[in-house]
């Protein structure tokens, strides 16, 4: 998927951030690339800056998640909450890339 958003022509890619091989302290995992691209708005051609956020199912289920808990709710999360949080994002992981695993034995057979 990277790879495809780096060929295309209309966009620049400003920064990448890879959260998939070094996870933030907080377990989340992910690929960020912050990018500008052209928009038209009232006939004029303006450069806009986004975010693309690659995550599996499984990643973007924790992470919508975890920010619920974490900033959603009136409460301040507890540390071993947190640390909770954080154990289930590398449970999550592993299980994600388990499936993979089966994903990609099924597609070779």
């Amino acid at each position: 998927m990277i790879d495809i958003i780096e060929k295309l022509s209309n966009i620049e890619i400003l920064e990448k951030k890879d959260y998939l091989t070094k996870p933030k302290k907080s377990g989340y995992s992910g690929y960020h690339i912050i990018v500008q691209t052209p928009v038209e708005i009232e006939g004029k051609e303006v450069h806009i800056k986004v975010e693309i956020q690659i995550r599996t199912m499984a990643m973007d289920f924790w992470a919508t998640n975890e920010h619920k808990v974490r900033y959603k709710s009136n409460k301040k999360l507890s540390l071993i909450d947190s640390k909770k949080l954080t154990a289930y994002a590398k449970l999550i992981n592993i299980i994600d890339d388990k499936i993979m695993e089966i994903y990609h034995k099924q597609e070779l057979a």
